[in-house]
């Protein structure tokens, strides 16, 4: 098992980044919520949407930076499990999962809005495919994020981020759930049928 005085200060800096980046990515996912049910779904580029994916770009770039760093790093191998990557880069586990959450999310976020441009914004949110692999791709984000706090446990505030963390992910998992069911077909808020069909779509 990995002792906490282990973890080199990159690993505790990263997961406090992912931690940023996440709560800046539950806030877009909630108020993109309260978007689609108050002004419904008339862009790709609203301002939930930016604050959603700059949480995204935070979480990938600070896992990028310490796999980077990892794999630079001179002296002897921490006891952090690691792989590993195309036999070049050593990739710590959580920064590693977080990185495939996050390089997923910026993934289904370009599916979506080509499903957008050709089907238009009357589909019910939450029920394209692209809305189902942003919603686990934010789960593989959430479970990245309380791994890299796992292992740290040397000192209070470390304590303290691991207990935020996993009260973040319990929120978070039921907001990300809630993207593939928000404004159902047999939503009554008429925001989501009310609307021009796009190009691709006929009532």
């Amino acid at each position: 098992m990995t002792d906490p005085r282990d973890v080199p200060r990159r690993e505790v800096t990263g997961a406090w980044f992912l931690l940023f980046g996440y709560a800046v990515l539950m806030t877009g996912m909630v108020w993109d919520g309260q978007w689609h049910g108050d002004v419904g779904p008339d862009n790709f580029w609203t301002a939930p949407h930016l604050l959603l994916y700059a949480g995204t770009g935070i979480i990938g770039l600070s896992c990028l930076i310490v796999v980077l760093l990892s794999t630079w790093a001179r002296g002897p191998a921490t006891d952090t499990p690691s792989v590993t990557v195309f036999r070049t880069f050593r990739a710590p586990w959580p920064f590693l999962v977080g990185g495939l959450g996050a390089s997923g999310n910026l993934l289904y976020a370009g599916a979506d809005l080509w499903w957008h441009e050709v089907y238009g914004f009357d589909i019910a949110a939450g029920t394209t495919p692209s809305h189902f692999g942003l919603g686990l791709s934010i789960q593989v984000e959430i479970f990245a994020m309380v791994m890299a706090f796992a292992v740290l446990r040397r000192t209070r505030s470390e304590r303290w981020g691991l207990a935020l963390a996993i009260g973040l992910a319990t929120l978070g998992s039921t907001s990300a759930f809630g993207m593939v069911s928000r404004c159902a077909p047999r939503c009554r808020c008429g925001a989501c049928h009310d609307r021009r069909p796009g190009p691709g779509l006929r009532r």
